[in-house]
This record gives structure tokens, sequence and C-alpha cells, in this order.
């Protein structure tokens, strides 16, 4: 393949991503602001500037562009939580995850995609594997070093790292409910930290 050709093919690749991301941007502003059912392939296209066949030709409906925001959002909170913990140690760092995970449950585009339709309108099996997918490894990692490092008491990490997961959904869920989102924030914060406290190490913890 002459240099030209290489050039143009990745141009074409480049120009797909473009389109690619594009959509990810419009379907998340638009989805966000209109929810799941409201929004319609017609507006989705209207916002991108491009056509239904463009649309269509990365993703095949509607539910998949919304699939495919879900899980580009989910891995983003993910990656901001992982962030937040590189720089801390010790407890400061279960309190920089904690912190910076309930932050991003404000954000309006989280709280509408994540919490308010996300589990309405994807399959079990779809929500519980981009959920998983992205936020197990991050739990069972953060625990394991935490457990190492002492700041949690020895226990079962499996069993926890699924209890915890649990928590920090229904945290963000609650969080998305509140008619304050900030007031809500502080006081599932409270609550969530309390109750992580009690794997803190010094406390018998073992499952």
């Amino acid at each position: 393949m002459s240099n030209g050709m290489t050039r143009q093919a990745l141009s074409r690749q480049d120009q797909k991503a473009a389109t690619r991301a594009l959509f990810l941007k419009v379907g998340r502003r638009v989805f966000a602001k209109h929810g799941f059912d409201v929004t319609s392939v017609a507006m989705l296209c209207r916002a991108a500037r491009t056509t239904h066949g463009a649309l269509y030709h990365h993703f095949p409906s509607k539910l998949d562009l919304f699939v495919a925001v879900f899980d580009e959002l989910t891995h983003e909170v993910a990656a901001k939580v992982r962030r937040a913990t590189e720089h801390t140690a010790g407890w400061a760092q279960v309190e920089a995850a904690c912190d910076t995970y309930l932050d991003a449950c404000t954000d309006p585009d989280v709280q509408a995609i994540l919490f308010r339709d996300g589990p309405r309108v994807l399959t079990s099996d779809t929500f519980d594997a981009i959920d998983h997918g992205a936020n197990e490894p991050l739990v069972t990692e953060l625990l394991t070093r935490w457990i190492g490092a002492g700041s949690m008491s020895r226990t079962t990490i499996a069993i926890v790292a699924r209890m915890l997961g649990g928590a920090f959904a229904e945290a963000g869920a609650a969080i998305a409910a509140s008619e304050d989102p900030q007031a809500g924030r502080a006081a599932v914060g409270k609550i969530l930290l309390g109750w992580i406290g009690t794997l803190r190490s010094g406390f018998d913890v073992k499952l």
C-alpha cells in the first residue's frame, strides 16, 4: 500500500472516529436534557447537523446510541474516582474516592443518564455488564489497596466489593432523586462514609 493510500485510509478512520465521537457528545447532551423517551433520531441528527444515515452507520438505533453514551459516562466517572486516589494515601484516599464519586453524582448528565434513564431503559444484562465492567474492577482494586495499606481490616474482598458497589449505586440514585442534589449529596455522604468507616482498620470485620 502506498503512503498516499495509507494516509487516505487513516483519514477515513479519523473521520469515522470523529463522527462517532460527535454523536456520543450530542447524544449525551440531548438524552440528558430531554430524556430517552422524548429524544428522537431526528432531534439527535438536527443537534449533530448530520443525516439519519450517518447516525445509523454508527449506531443501528437510538437505543444503541444510548447504550454507548451510558457506557462512556460510566467509565468516565470510574476514571475520575481512580485519578482522585492517585495522590492520596491511607484513609484520605478512601475519602477522596467517596467524595469524587458523590460529586460526580450531582452532575445533571450523570443523574439523567446513569440513574434515571439507564436502569429503566437498558436490559438488566446490558446494565450489569457495563456497570460491573467499569466499577467492579475499580472497587476491587481500591479495596485491595486499602487493605494492603492497613487502612481497612482484612475481609473477603469479593463480597465487600459487591456490597460497596451496591452502596455507591444506591447513594448515586438517592442524590439523583433528591430535589436539592447538593443537600442530598451532603446527607448521603455522611451515611456512606459512616458505613464504610465500619470497615476501617481497627474494626473486627470478617465476612
